[in-house]
């Protein structure tokens, strides 16, 4: 798996806006979502992916990028990522987190979160077959002072483990909801952020 230098222009999203189907509070809250998807042969794979407020994304287990960068919701952004891999199964894996109350360096949209797989010119969108979960281990805290979001409090006994790798079994999780259109509510004008992936170095 390479990351390359992504190169698409704004695109109409075919992947429809998904949440879990029982979120357990209103703000601070962390999702998880899960899909399957094929490369019938080996080559490029492109995925165009936003979420509100942050996501992290997850291939095949290998932690790819974290994102959006920050934007109004009237002039939001999604990242073009451009992946090779091999031909076969492969998985995606998200977490999203949505902190859900305004700060000097947040403003409150909508939970979200949306995504395009593009592989072997087939579009595969988010929607209801994703899998997804609200992820209990992460605790709720009081926000920090007005100019910051939350404190992460996290205890990883409760986290569900390797649940980012394609072996790991989410039969037990719920299918994702659809909650909009991607572009009909608050996130609109949708922005390509053109993004060249880091190295990462292990130690």
């Amino acid at each position: 798996m390479r990351p390359m230098i992504a190169g698409a222009k704004s695109r109409q999203f075919t992947g429809k806006i998904i949440w879990p189907g029982k979120s357990t509070r209103h703000n601070n809250l962390y999702c998880a979502f899960r899909k399957k998807f094929e490369m019938r042969k080996a080559g490029e794979c492109h995925i165009y992916l936003s979420a509100d407020t942050y996501y992290n994304l997850y291939i095949d287990g290998s932690f790819i990028n974290r994102g959006p960068v920050r934007a109004y919701e009237t002039n939001y952004s999604y990242d073009d990522i451009t992946l090779f891999l091999n031909k076969g199964i492969h998985q995606i894996a998200v977490l999203v987190h949505y902190i859900g109350k305004e700060c000097a360096t947040h403003r409150v949209a909508s939970h979200a979160f949306f995504a395009d797989i593009v592989t072997d010119e087939v579009i595969q969108g988010t929607d209801e077959s994703y899998k997804a979960i609200t992820i209990e281990a992460y605790h709720d805290t009081p926000q920090m002072i007005s100019h910051f979001g939350f404190p992460e409090d996290v205890d990883m006994r409760e986290f569900p483990e390797h649940w980012m790798k394609i072996d790991f079994d989410d039969s037990k999780w719920q299918n994702a909801k659809v909650i909009s259109e991607v572009g009909k509510d608050c996130h609109l004008n949708l922005t390509a952020r053109q993004l060249k992936l880091f190295n990462y170095v292990p130690l």
